[in-house]
């Protein structure tokens, strides 16, 4: 093998290479392009979920406090129909025998 067709090997080589090397450029560019797409994205997704916690801190949270506090209302009125339904039954039964006591008169 002479030096020109050495010459020519490598020159044919480093053609080889500039392709690659080309390809792998425009790959890397693609990727980028890509890698900001996701970027962007997760810029997007952060902002909402920082919207929807603040949602949820203030509005939710709230109305959760606001429904077990009318829970709590609700659980001490059932409490006093207990209690009225007790004396009820009472007097039912005092009336009760009230009457059989003036009807065996």
């Amino acid at each position: 093998m002479d030096n020109n067709e050495l010459l020519q090997m490598i020159l044919h080589e480093l053609k080889d290479l500039k392709i690659t090397t080309n390809t792998t450029g425009d790959r890397l560019a693609d990727m980028d392009e890509r890698l900001k797409k996701i970027e962007d994205t997760q810029g997007t997704v952060d902002e909402r979920l920082k919207r929807v916690e603040l949602t949820q801190e203030n509005v939710v949270a709230k109305n959760i406090q606001l429904l077990m506090e009318a829970q709590r209302e609700t659980y001490s009125k059932v409490q006093s129909l207990d209690a009225l339904e007790e004396k009820v039954d009472d007097i039912q039964t005092t009336v009760s025998v009230l009457k059989t006591l003036t009807v065996k008169k």
